[in-house]
């Protein structure tokens, strides 16, 4: 029987890549004979280059010392996608698993810049697309921090640089563009946010998640607004497309300044992938994610690996393992195993191998 395993991360205990190993390394060593195929997912967020990596979709390039969200130097990487596009992941420059504290003020995107400068010093011209996925973000800057280190210039009514992150914000006077080089011929933000950039349902909203505490969120806003006045006024565009909230800004300031669009991470993971292809190649497609509901069915990785299911032409089935379901609207085509149960689900949590593990046991064997 050939078996896909195409795992969503199960948050908080384990990541896209592990999930998909231990079901893989248990369902080997109770079907030898089975062939295998580990496909891990990701939304954009962190583990979005090692999922495109693992499933040989590219080569992964080594970005050297990168500036991290809190000013600190980190390792950053890019990858160069087997079409020829670039693959860059603002998580792994950029990400809230890069603070060691939490500075919603302070925090920057800078090192997505340098990130991105370094796939371009690789490149004999701007003719491929530069996607960028936005998940993860640490910081509200609206993207500055990456663009400045792209050769945008900002500056305060005294011709002096701004502060880096959302402190420098409410600083700017002045933007010069002149010493950016050109965009790659396409720029896609890869984000399933849809928020403005402005307004109570926009980039301000995910600031407390970012540790903004309650009296720096209207100086967040106030700086954001600042900065669309400046560009406003210094006829710039202005990007007003839902999802210019996104990564505290960062898909408006790209969006704006490089005429970035925006596409869904999952279409983006299916396109790449030719997800549908290979769901249908297969007799078994094991999916999954720490919650299993109707959110999962609604356009999510798992809900999108059934439908491909459903629509094979051959007899492909689906099974979800997930640390819980929602049986209400679980489908009942397709086989649904809890990693435990409501009275073991700290058990499960705390020993998140073992469980899914188990799991994948109790799967396999309705296949004996």
């Amino acid at each position: 029987m050939k078996v896909l395993v195409a795992m969503n991360a199960l948050k908080g205990t384990l990541d896209t890549v592990a999930a998909g190993t231990i079901i893989a390394r248990t369902w080997r060593s109770l079907r030898p004979d089975d062939s295998i195929t580990l496909l891990p997912l990701a939304d954009g967020g962190d583990g979005t280059i090692e999922a495109v990596i693992a499933a040989g979709m590219g080569t992964l390039h080594d970005a050297g010392s990168v500036t991290g969200p809190d000013g600190r130097a980190t390792s950053s990487a890019w990858v160069e996608l087997v079409t020829g596009d670039v693959l860059v992941e603002l998580a792994l420059c950029g990400g809230i698993s890069r603070m060691s504290e939490l500075d919603a003020m302070n925090a920057t995107t800078r090192g997505l810049g340098e990130t991105i400068a370094a796939a371009m010093r690789h490149r004999t011209s701007q003719n491929y697309t530069l996607f960028i996925a936005l998940g993860g973000s640490a910081s509200t800057d609206a993207g500055l921090g990456a663009l400045r280190a792209l050769g945008l210039e900002a500056t305060d009514v005294n011709g002096a640089p701004i502060p880096e992150g959302a402190a420098g914000l409410s600083s700017v006077a002045r933007l010069d563009l002149s010493a950016m080089p050109p965009a790659p011929a396409r720029v896609v933000l890869l984000t399933d946010v849809r928020s403005p950039l402005l307004g109570p349902h926009g980039s301000i909203r995910f600031a407390p998640q970012k540790g903004a505490a309650t009296h720096e969120l209207p100086l967040i806003t106030a700086g954001l607004t600042n900065l669309v006045d400046v560009m406003r006024s210094s006829g710039l565009r202005v990007a007003r497309e839902p999802g210019a909230g996104a990564a505290g800004g960062t898909a408006f300031g790209f969006s704006s300044l490089w005429g970035a669009r925006y596409a869904d991470p999952y279409d983006f993971l299916f396109g790449a992938f030719g997800l549908d292809r290979i769901v249908a190649s297969h007799d078994l497609v094991i999916t999954g994610e720490g919650r299993f509901d109707s959110s999962s069915l609604a356009g999510k990785a798992p809900g999108r690996i059934i439908e491909a299911a459903r629509q094979s032409t051959g007899a492909t089935h689906a099974a979800v393992l997930s640390g819980s379901i929602d049986w209400q609207t679980f489908p009942t085509d397709v086989t649904g195993i809890e990693l435990a149960d409501a009275t073991a689900q700290m058990w499960a949590k705390r020993n998140p191998i073992e469980a899914l593990a188990t799991a994948t046991k109790t799967l396999s064997r309705q296949f004996d």
